[in-house]
């Protein structure tokens, strides 16, 4: 089900040394660690503490997770423990990311994989209606907090295109793309109607404590216990333990229809082939097929352009952060993707899949020797971690 393989260690060479205005653009786009979060104990129960930078945003993410908790049947999200003007409680789940356990499961080989797979296609088919109905109740709740606005789409792609183009050496004609990103963005205002959920498998936690990362030594030793599991019951044990969906700031603005189904079924970690047309990313509304087309080349660069930029530019994060991630398998797969739901898109934005081909091609490779970013006094050390919350 999954395609990717393991990044080699080997450093990349002979590209240019970043500017501070991009590792700059780079902090303020694209760089995730400045998002604050710790987990602590209050009143005797472990709880996660979401930072935010303003009493409304606080607001907004309480009333939403109360909003949808009002609402759901089937799918979950955390339960609101306390909430001061900067942070908000949430009582921790203990289980593993849904991401997590899908890199487990497809690293399992014979005569195990067929197991392992097949856990993994039921895991999927409960994510998918847990935000089909999430994103149903997303469109009945209303927050004084929210901003009611399209999230700007066309800006974030112009970033990651600006970001790239300088770390790679790329050459860009700035104007063409500016122009073809205009299209987008008149595309993309139309079409955002539904709260932007971030449907990715990454805010999801598989909630069976037994699959928590701190009771093993490594995450080899998890794998050692899942390997066992699958061979005494297939998974039973924990393949229907709830699903909880977590990190629902992003709703403040809106997306497409097609971005929750583009970000659960076509990730790196979850991609089965490409979609067959419009109509397959659709949980709600009518098909478009270049609403569809825009719609995969905005998830696809806010997905490979990220894990690009961090190998690029901070690589010792990288290490950590997204070592279960290949940023080359957006790139490569969506030119493609985009011809297949649109056949008239090559002459409407030639230089952007042009560009999208040759950043495929550039990306091949480990990581630079050296953290332009932390070089640069950008970037701070952190507790990075790869499954569900720091400890």
């Amino acid at each position: 089900m999954c395609t990717s393989s393991r990044k080699s260690e080997r450093h990349l060479s002979n590209l240019p040394a970043p500017n501070r205005n991009v590792l700059s653009l780079f902090k303020r786009e694209l760089w995730k660690d400045q998002r604050r979060l710790e987990t602590t104990v209050a009143d005797g129960v472990k709880c996660l503490q979401k930072y935010f930078a303003s009493p409304q945003e606080v607001r907004f993410e309480v009333e939403l997770i109360e909003g949808l908790r009002s609402r759901l049947h089937s799918a979950r999200v955390p339960e609101v423990m306390a909430l001061a003007d900067d942070h908000v409680r949430f009582r921790y789940i203990a289980g593993i990311r849904l991401f997590n356990l899908f890199v487990e499961l497809d690293r399992i080989e014979a005569p195990l994989d067929t197991l392992a797979s097949a856990a993994k296609r039921h895991l999927l088919a409960r994510a998918e209606r847990n935000q089909r109905e999430i994103q149903e109740s997303l469109l009945r709740i209303v927050t004084p907090a929210r901003s009611l606005c399209p999230y700007p789409a066309a800006a974030k792609v112009e970033s990651i295109v600006n970001i790239l183009s300088s770390a790679t050496g790329i050459i860009v004609r700035r104007e063409a793309i500016k122009g073809e990103l205009a299209f987008l963005d008149e595309v993309w205002k139309k079409g955002a109607v539904v709260p932007f959920r971030d449907a990715t498998t990454k805010n999801m936690v598989l909630a069976d404590p037994a699959l928590w990362l701190g009771s093993f030594e490594s995450e080899e030793a998890r794998r050692q216990y899942l390997i066992r599991s699958l061979e005494s019951d297939g998974g039973a044990a924990w393949r229907d333990a709830p699903i909880y969906d977590f990190d629902f700031s992003s709703c403040a603005e809106d997306s497409t229809p097609e971005d929750d189904p583009i970000s659960l079924r076509f990730h790196e970690r979850t991609w089965m082939g490409p979609p067959q047309g419009a109509a397959d990313l659709l949980w709600l509304g009518s098909a478009d097929e270049v609403r569809a087309a825009m719609t995969f080349l905005v998830r696809y660069y806010r997905f490979g352009g990220r894990k690009a930029a961090y190998r690029l530019l901070h690589p010792s994060a990288h290490r950590i952060r997204f070592r279960h991630d290949n940023d080359v398998f957006y790139f490569q797969r969506l030119v493609s993707i985009i011809a297949g739901l649109w056949h008239e898109a090559h002459e409407v934005m030639p230089e952007l899949l042009e560009f999208t081909e040759t950043v495929a091609r550039s990306l091949e490779g480990g990581r630079p020797e050296i953290d332009y970013f932390m070089a640069a006094g950008l970037g701070e050390k952190r507790r990075y971690y790869v499954d569900m919350y720091p400890e």
